[in-house]
Order: structure tokens, then C-alpha cells, then sequence
């Protein structure tokens, strides 16, 4: 099995950069995210170009991996949230600078495209989370479920599941392992390349995705 590095807590008035390393984003998003951000005792730190918009995207490929990068690599820096997914992440990948990040590890955040992100920070090796990213934050503040199991693992407290067997189809039981995974389309479109998540050995599988056509 594979060694994991975990990224370390996060303590009072640490620094949270946030980045649209995809699609662009509803700027109202991010601005009532910064207050959820800042109640749990961090301050929010958002890039350049991540309010930003280039056709789809944020911004242009070199913009958005100037921001990752920066993010990444500055010592003040302790998380880095991802605003959305869309589409773009895996554009960046084979261009981030794997030595500094795994100098440094520190928690990268978010969901479905940025799974691309996510097989990356797994093949230095480094955990990260799939997780709240800002609409989740501004439209469901603090007290959300989902939104306080993230702030506690920020913050060194990991959690425990235990899942209810509600289909013929679950097999009730237990596995050690580590835990893999995200968007299935994102995942799948790595299959054969560095950032395979599937080549794990030992390894818990979770997919999500949503209105994917059945190719």
C-alpha cells in the first residue's frame, strides 16, 4: 500500500487562496463564500484570475496555471479551495511543479472536474479532499453538514462513515483500504497515464457524476 502524505492542520488565521482552475464562476458565489470562510477563523486569499472569464473558462490555460501554481507554492498559503468545476483542470496537470507540492503538501479542495486535480496531488502521493467548493459554501453557510465535516478535517479531525445497506444490490461488511476517487468521466479520461487513479492497489473506490451520457 501506497504511503499518503496527509497535509498539515490548518490553525487560526491561516490562508485559504481561492482558485477557478475551469469554468468561469458567478462572482456572488465567491463573495458569500469569503464570510463562511472567515467564521471559521481563516482568511480567504482569492487569485488573480479566479473571478475572471475567457469563452468557458476562468481564464486563459496560462492564467489559471500561474494561479494553481502560486497557490500551491506559497508558504502562506495552507489550502487551496477551487471556486467550481466545468471543465479545464486537466489541462494544468502535467505542468504543475510536482517537487514544490510535495515539499509542501497542503489540502486541495474541491469536486467533479477537479478530480483532474485530485489524480495528481494522489501521484505525489498527497491526500486531498473531495469536497465543498464555494457555492456550496454561499448556499449553504456553515452549519451545513456537509460544509462542517470539511472545516473539521481542515483542522486535523478525520472522519468515520458507516453506510446503511439500502439496496438489494450493497453488501454490507468492512474493508481496509485507501480511499480513491471522483468523477467517474474525469477518471475514466485518465485511464493509462500518471494520474490513473484505478492502478491503486488496495484502494476504496468512490464515483460520482451526474447527466453524463451513457458512453
Amino acid at each position: 500500500m501506497k504511503r499518503v502524505t496527509f497535509p498539515a492542520p490548518l490553525r487560526e488565521g491561516d490562508r485559504i487562496a481561492i482558485v477557478s482552475p475551469a469554468s468561469s464562476i458567478d462572482n456572488r458565489l465567491v463573495d458569500d463564500a469569503i464570510p463562511v470562510i472567515m467564521s471559521q477563523g481563516w482568511t480567504p486569499v482569492v487569485m488573480p484570475s479566479a473571478l475572471g472569464s475567457h469563452g468557458s473558462y476562468s481564464a486563459t490555460r496560462r492564467e489559471r496555471l500561474n494561479d494553481l501554481t502560486e497557490a500551491l507554492c506559497d508558504p502562506t498559503i495552507r489550502a487551496v479551495m477551487c471556486s467550481r468545476g466545468g471543465y479545464g483542470a486537466v489541462h494544468l496537470i502535467d505542468s504543475l511543479p510536482a517537487d514544490a507540492v510535495k515539499a509542501d503538501p497542503k489540502w486541495l479542495i474541491g469536486f467533479s472536474d477537479i478530480s483532474a486535480l485530485h489524480s495528481f496531488m494522489s501521484s505525489l502521493g498527497i491526500a486531498s479532499l473531495h469536497a465543498s467548493m464555494c457555492k456550496h459554501l454561499a448556499e449553504f453557510g456553515a452549519d451545513d453538514p456537509d460544509n462542517i465535516t470539511l472545516f473539521n478535517i481542515l483542522r486535523g479531525s478525520l472522519p468515520t462513515y458507516s453506510i446503511e445497506a439500502r439496496h438489494d444490490g450493497n453488501k454490507p461488511g468492512t474493508a481496509t483500504g485507501q480511499l480513491f476517487g471522483g468523477n467517474l468521466a474525469v477518471l475514466g479520461a485518465l485511464i493509462g497515464t500518471p494520474y490513473d487513479m484505478f492502478a491503486h492497489d488496495d484502494a476504496i473506490l468512490f464515483l460520482e457524476d451526474i447527466a453524463e451520457p451513457i458512453y
